[in-house]
């Protein structure tokens, strides 16, 4: 059995050793008694530890007093109130003390220039089982939580409603609960935690621009707790302008530029940084003879990009805008110097094919100014692009030299033809990956469009294509195609086949594409011969880069399918609309190939459902499809769209010419509403209109199906504004809505209900309930009354002002606009009903009748209208 010191002796020079004032219990050591000490300690006596223990063999277990070499590392510092504390021997060591040994001594093993303390410790003889006395909860202060008693540990219980188990100065006492964020519903700024502190929830976004006058500026960045019936909308301007060079001279005009004429020459594009506005100012030829290239205009404040450029044909300018400034501060003040100065690089060169000079056909007259080749610039940072083209008679003259002039940066150049005119494939190949324009121009490019010949036969099934009696030996029609697309580049390139050639040439194509590797597809037209309609990917990978290849033998897979619809488990019931003879469309079966996307439509008409019942059938590439399926309501009771009836179906192998589809259906339908009442009809809305005056429309959560039940003025009037009709089973988002032209319902769809489980039954009794909010105010400019032009009529009904509310989380969009005739008569007023919601608030107007910038300046961030 393990030793164990005294209790009393052990805690003391423990507590001593680790330099603390006082344990739990604990009084001062006395000076009396015991074996003698040296080092400065005096020997201990047989004082009272831990309350009532008196005695010398009550003793705390040397496991639990002495925690082996934790307290060795702690007590071997240098406590404040010692110069030399010693360390406490590890368990072994006292353990190893001689039984009936009264004192013993544990030297310091820290090595230093002070002398070792020695520690006396009392070594009582192996005298039976250790006694452990635990001390309560009360005892040691504690309210709740768990902790050490002195022999194990104990559980002290949990808090009351509202507080909580402390930690650090307050551990284990029932305090305070403090409320987070999240309890106080808040989601930004600081905010008492009911517990005397704070609690802080991050920087509240800023109400930008502020908040129209009598509303406040809420946790969410949101103007709120307003009147959304009197804003005053205050749309800001800033002055611009400046003048336009080229190479840091004025433009030069060409013969082309008339002194009279209004042609643009030149344009300015400047556009906002965070919010997009977007304002083009532009210099006439007329202008630019009496004015020079001088531009000025209004826009709203903001930091914004300015491109600039022109119009070749009638100055020296590349086509294009050209990005001159990056960044144009008008957020406080109006810039009306701003000169812009276009920068220009010439190019220009040769084209060849396959190393020489291209072969015109004898398509390509000397006369003719059709385009035999192209040549196109694009910027790779900048996105701008040029292109330039020869003609034929520019051929015939000048060979396929070609010229003009960019904006300086580093290029990538494609260049091509029109194989009608010459020895070039039909597209534009990338001969130049990197051109560097940014210093100097180059005039002297050699582009070299490299191609390789292709070309093969079409088979259906390992045979040739069997033409149907629609095809006759002289028509053009097309029967069969093939497309190959280059797998990085993405050129792609088409080859048909003609009815006229495939009776004299059979299904054989052929013609010039780039090098490259290629995806190959082919096809045909059901019409003309038995090939599926559309493009089947007959080659994953042709390797066309350093040869070409004529003799591609293309086989097109086929697979049957086929079957019949039904509905609820019914065949279909034809309506009185769908007649015997008619070839409208009652019924759709289309499958969708779900790797390669291949899509297949069959279709049942009024006058195959009479005399075949629902029956379909055609040929489809193999693969694995979903199955959707439907109808036209107006002709059966088929709900009008597609329904996914079959996830997969495998038709990789074999068709399949059995396959039922059975369409299930829900009936739906109930009431509309208007902030809970009935909508009221307006003077527009005659009892015999069929005009539209309420709209439901559903749409299915995860398949996307989408159905629109609407009611027409004279339902309104008979019925009340009750919709009704079928939907396929599922859960369905509903929105409602009208045209405030005929009753009062705001114009577009609210979303009234966010899941209608329409997915076991029908559900016919669905109220509708659309709520409305009233807004409205005033438009000012620079905090003034707009001022109005002459082109603004008194009795004009042309639009001057406008205002649009978004909706920021459902998109709601509405329009409030002012006319000329209002502006005169009533200023600058506006108002109209809108959905409850969060909106961004823009308004602007029109420069050619009041002092208004063109577009929509966001004059409100966030508005609520709740």
């Amino acid at each position: 059995m393990l030793r164990r010191l005294s209790t009393r002796s052990f805690l003391v020079a423990t507590a001593l050793a680790l330099g603390l004032a006082a344990l739990p219990g604990c009084i001062a050591p006395s000076g009396g008694g015991g074996g003698g000490g040296g080092g400065g300690f005096g020997a201990f006596g047989d004082s009272g530890l831990l309350g009532a223990d008196t005695h010398a063999d009550d003793a705390a277990s040397l496991e639990a007093a002495a925690n082996t070499d934790a307290l060795a590392a702690a007590a071997n510092t240098d406590a404040a109130a010692s110069s030399d504390v010693a360390t406490i021997a590890d368990t072994q060591d006292i353990a190893d003390a001689k039984p009936g040994q009264d004192t013993g001594t544990v030297s310091d093993t820290k090595t230093d220039t002070k002398a070792d303390a020695v520690v006396t410790v009392d070594v009582v003889p192996d005298s039976g089982p250790d006694v452990c006395k635990p001390l309560s909860c009360q005892a040691l202060g504690a309210e709740c939580g768990t902790l050490f008693n002195g022999c194990t540990e104990i559980d002290c219980g949990t808090c009351a409603s509202g507080k909580v188990c402390g930690s650090g100065l307050q551990a284990h006492k029932c305090v305070c609960a403090p409320k987070t964020c999240g309890n106080l519903g808040v989601t930004c700024g600081k905010h008492p935690d009911g517990c005397g502190g704070q609690v802080d929830c991050g920087k509240c976004p800023e109400c930008s621009p502020t908040c129209p006058a009598g509303w406040s500026c809420g946790d969410d960045g949101a103007c709120q707790n307003g009147t959304a019936t009197n804003l005053a909308l205050h749309v800001q301007t800033r002055a611009v302008g400046g003048t336009i060079l080229v190479d840091g001279k004025a433009p030069v005009l060409t013969g082309n530029c008339g002194t009279t004429s209004t042609s643009m020459v030149g344009t300015v594009t400047l556009t906002e940084k965070t919010q997009g506005y977007s304002f083009t100012f532009t210099v006439s030829c007329k202008s630019a003879w009496s004015q020079g290239f001088a531009w000025s205009g209004k826009v709203f404040p903001g930091v914004y990009e300015v491109r600039s450029g022109g119009e070749p044909y009638y100055a020296n300018l590349p086509s294009g805008l050209q990005k001159v400034i990056g960044s144009l501060d008008l957020q406080s003040n109006d810039k009306t110097d701003v000169a812009l100065d276009i920068q220009t690089r010439a190019v220009g060169g040769t084209l060849l094919v396959d190393g020489k000079a291209p072969a015109l056909t004898g398509n390509c007259s000397s006369t003719s100014t059709s385009i035999v080749g192209t040549v196109t610039l694009t910027e790779k940072s900048l996105g701008y692009s040029f292109s330039f083209t020869v003609s034929c008679k520019d051929a015939w003259s000048k060979g396929f030299s070609w010229s003009g002039k960019v904006f300086p940066g580093v290029y990538e150049v494609r260049a091509g033809g029109e194989p009608y005119y010459a020895n070039l494939p039909s597209g534009l190949q990338k001969v130049i990956g990197s051109l560097d324009l940014q210093s100097y121009g180059k005039t002297d490019i050699v582009l070299d469009i490299q191609t390789r010949a292709v070309g093969g036969t079409i088979l259906v099934d390992g045979k040739a294509p069997v033409l149907t009696g629609n095809c006759s030996t002289t028509s053009t029609s097309m029967v069969g195609s093939v497309t190959l697309t280059e797998k990085t580049q993405g050129y792609s390139f088409t080859f048909t086949v003609s009815c006229k050639d495939a009776w004299n040439k059979g299904f054989a194509w052929s013609g010039k594409v780039f090098p490259g590797v290629y995806e190959v597809r082919a096809g045909g037209e059901p019409y003309y011969a038995n090939l599926p309609s559309g493009l089947q990917k007959v080659i994953g990978n042709l390797d066309l880069q350093s040869y070409g290849k004529t003799d591609m033998v293309l086989d097109i897979q086929t697979r049957a399918v086929g079957g019949t619809i039904l509905v609820d488990g019914k065949a279909p019931v034809l309506s009185g609309n769908c007649s015997s003879t008619s070839t409208s469309m009652v019924g759709t079966v289309t499958l969708t190939e779900k790797d390669q996307g291949y899509a297949f439509s069959f279709t049942v008409s009024c006058k195959d459902a009479w005399s075949k019942g629902f029956t379909w059938s055609g040929k489809v590439f193999p693969g694995v499809y979903e199955v959707r399926a439907g109808g036209e309501p107006y002709y059966a009771n088929l709900p009008s769209g597609l329904q996914k009836v079959i996830g997969t179906i495998d038709l990789q192998s074999y068709g399949k010419t059995d396959i039922s589809l059975d369409i299930q259906t829900r009936a739906v339908g109930g009431s509309i509403l208007v902030d809970g009442k009935s909508p009221v009809l307006t003077g527009n809305c005659s009892s015999t209109s069929t005009s539209t005056v309420g709209t439901v429309t559903l749409t299915e959560k995860t398949q996307g199906y989408s159905f629109t039940f609407t009611v027409s003025c004279k339902n309104a009037w008979s019925q009340g504004f009750a919709w009704s009709g079928k939907v396929f089973p599922g859960v369905y988002e509903v929105r409602a809505g009208g045209e405030p032209y005929y009753a009062n319902l705001p114009s577009g769809l609210q979303k009234v209900i966010g899941n209608l489980d329409l997915q076991s039954y029908g559900k016919t009794d669905v109220v509708v309930d659309v709520q409305t909010r009233a807004v409205g105010g005033t438009i000012l400019v620079d905090g003034k009354a707009p001022v109005l032009t002459g082109n603004c009529g008194s009795t004009s009904t042309s639009m001057v002002g406008t205002v649009t509310l978004t909706e920021k989380t459902q998109g709601y969009a509405f329009t409030c606009t002012v006319s000329c005739k209002d502006a005169w008569n009533k200023g600058f007023a506006w108002s109209g009903k809108v959905f409850p919601g969060v909106y961004e608030v823009r308004a602007g107007g029109e420069p050619y009748y009041a002092n208004l910038p063109s577009g929509l300046q966001v004059v409100i961030g966030k508005l609520a209208v709740l």
